[in-house]
């Protein structure tokens, strides 16, 4: 009994360790599952902002237009580029200069009141990303930078003169920074309720420039990013601000399937216990209550069920009657009876094995069905040791009185005998037994 209340205990552990583990894996896919679906919508949300970036930076790109108003025949003819520069200007008041590089050297720049003290600076003595025009032969987006004469922070757009692949110069148009974040649009991004970082690399891959952060606090490590080259790269840095997981969410799911491993556990707890109430019922139905061991109906139920669970049919079964049994009764104290019938359960268990199933018929009838080998000399003598353990003695008024008993050993191999069939054959067997043994002492009297 002990090793199998300890097989069903590992059972329980087992079954619940299990179900934790099923809540712990639903729950981390869950997770899993919304943090992707999160990181697809920033990812899809990064892109168009980057598309949409290209097309606002293109559109405030006055080096570029500037460059249709010079001949590449002859680049010194600035007519059309002053002309041009002057109404640019004049419509849009974030244009801080437009100028003109032939070579290295400024030649050019408007308003030129301004930035005539600019006039002649060579590019090397002035930030990189005037050579990286040159150097690359493609448009250069850079900033946000402060110009040195005004302190003022501008991004600069950098188109390069190019003659049959040969660098000629270059045209430069340095706008308000402030003009150019807000025409990223940066405010699409918080509208939808990300934080967002955007910065760039310089060309030699040396120095993080920060253009634009929501909150510098945030650690955006884990955040979906996007690489883009202007031809500095630039990236763009966003995730949810309240996180790839809310914080209310994830209660919400750890919550659900706390709540769903608890229900599981109770509905399964609930289940084992109606079925051992409805098994503790069905055994007291089929338990004779003063010996403990089976009643007729049980002994019948359990032998066919086992008889049918094993692969082998073979049983042998000890059929007992204990004449006299009533007579002394009548004559001891109910108290003896039950410990008489008690130390016929306790003998039966220490004689015969676990899956042995052994009742108390009738209070006269006792019955064992054994399946294991009985046909050795070792078996019989532990089946005669206990029947002699059933003997009973008692004296009153002098006169000795005995529960003797009476037995025999039917076996069978036939899976389609049924218990009822076995105990029927059983007392015949043994009413023939009886009958021969009077026949013999009548045979003795004469």
């Amino acid at each position: 009994m002990r090793t199998l209340n300890f097989k069903y205990r590992m059972l329980g552990i087992a079954f619940t360790i299990a179900v934790l583990l099923v809540s712990l894996y639903t729950r981390n896919g869950i997770h899993a599952f919304l943090i992707q679906e999160r990181r697809r919508d920033a990812d899809t949300a990064v892109q168009l902002f980057c598309e949409n970036l290209k097309t606002q930076l293109d559109s405030i790109n006055y080096a570029s237009k500037m460059t249709y108003t010079l001949d590449a025949a002859k680049y010194s003819d600035l007519k059309l580029f002053e002309k041009t520069a002057k109404k640019l200007l004049k419509q849009h008041s974030h244009i801080r200069y437009l100028s003109y590089f032939e070579g290295d050297s400024l030649t050019a720049i408007y308003p030129k009141e301004k930035y005539k003290a600019a006039l002649g600076n060579d590019m090397h003595d002035l930030s990189y990303s005037y050579t990286l025009a040159k150097v690359v032969k493609e448009g250069v987006i850079a900033g946000p930078e402060q110009l040195s004469l005004t302190k003022e922070n501008v991004f600069l757009f950098i188109e390069p003169l190019l003659t049959n692949g040969q660098y000629k110069g270059e045209v430069v148009a340095a706008v308000d920074s402030d003009y150019v974040l807000d025409k990223m649009h940066l405010d699409f991004l918080t509208d939808r309720r990300y934080d967002y970082e955007l910065w760039r690399v310089n060309a030699l891959g040396e120095k993080k420039t920060i253009i634009q952060v929501s909150d510098a606090s945030i650690d955006f490590s884990d955040a979906a990013k996007l690489e883009f080259s202007l031809p500095a790269t630039w990236n763009l840095s966003i995730q949810p601000s309240d996180g790839w997981l809310p914080a209310d969410v994830k209660l919400l799911i750890d919550g659900c399937c706390a709540v769903g491993a608890l229900l599981i556990l109770g509905c399964a707890y609930l289940l084992v216990k109606v079925i051992r109430q409805k098994k503790e019922l069905q055994k007291a139905a089929y338990t004779d209550p003063d010996s403990g061991l089976l009643n007729r109906e049980g002994f019948c139920y359990y032998v066919d069920r086992s008889r049918h669970m094993q692969s082998s049919a073979a049983v042998t079964l000890l059929y007992i009657q204990l004449h006299n049994f009533h007579r002394l009764c009548r004559n001891v104290s109910r108290q003896e009876v039950l410990i008489y019938l008690h130390s016929i359960r306790d003998s039966l268990q220490e004689r015969f094995s676990l899956d042995s199933i052994a009742a108390r018929l009738s209070d006269e009838e006792i019955a064992v069905a054994i399946f294991e080998d009985t046909q050795n000399e070792k078996a019989m003598e532990q089946i005669e040791d206990f029947i002699l353990q059933l003997f009973w003695k008692k004296k009153f008024h002098g006169k000795k009185e005995f529960v003797e008993p009476k037995s025999c050993i039917i076996r069978s191999t036939a899976n389609q005998t049924t218990a009822e069939e076995l105990l029927k054959n059983a007392v015949m067997r043994l009413n023939e037994l009886y009958d021969l043994q009077t026949e013999d002492r009548a045979e003795a009297d004469k």
